[in-house]
């Protein structure tokens, strides 16, 4: 990852990633395959045995995508998850009319979506669980389960560090990048993307 910005991503700010084939595997028709966890967004042929995939940083919409290799029925040879951390002040948050609620009673949520994550085809579900039973000693804001603690199986230390606006965006991209590499989990299946077996969370052009 490549990040300059400090409070925002520029036109500088690009994830690179360098595909290295065997001549073996040059024949299967390989591609290169990109996806935010429900829809793919970029594609394309492998014939040569070194390929580098150059995106900007600034197209891509919050949260965790992943750079997969495949070939033309759908089989995963390689994966590699990276983060997009939201960027400026706008951010997910959600403020309730009470701290407490008895059983049964009304609850009026009100919750805040930044823009960029809105368009004809977004979809958002809410789950409501017991307090004293949900695992989350994370301590996760809207903004940080939503983004990241949803999409990962296991504790993550610190995990509101990742979007604290006080650190540099570069320092938080580089932790993020490397929390990805490390916790080798994520609940995307491939191969039911490339099926369209899942529902569009939103819609951009890269």
């Amino acid at each position: 990852m490549d990040v300059t910005g400090i409070e925002d991503f520029d036109d500088n700010d690009k994830a690179e990633f360098t595909i290295a084939i065997s001549e073996e595997l040059l024949s299967n028709s390989l591609q290169v395959f990109l996806h935010n966890g429900s829809e793919p967004y970029y594609s394309k042929p492998l014939d040569k045995v070194a390929e580098t995939i150059l995106l900007s940083l600034k197209s891509l919409i919050p949260g965790i995508h992943s750079v997969s290799v495949i070939d033309g029925a759908g089989n995963v040879y390689a994966e590699r998850a990276f983060m997009v951390l939201p960027t400026g002040k706008e951010s997910l948050e959600l403020s309730a009319n009470k701290q407490e609620y008895r059983k049964r009673e009304f609850v009026n949520l009100k919750i805040q979506v930044p823009q960029e994550m809105l368009d004809s085809t977004a979809n958002f579900s809410v789950a409501v669980t017991d307090m004293g039973i949900t695992d989350n000693s994370e301590k996760t804001t809207m903004q940080s389960y939503m983004l990241l603690k949803s999409e990962l199986k296991g504790y993550i230390e610190n995990i509101d560090w990742y979007y604290n606006n006080k650190v540099s965006l570069s320092e938080r991209m580089q932790r993020a990048d490397i929390l990805m590499q490390t916790h080798g989990w994520r609940y995307y299946d491939t191969e039911k993307i490339l099926q369209g077996k899942t529902v569009p969370l939103c819609r951009e052009d890269y």
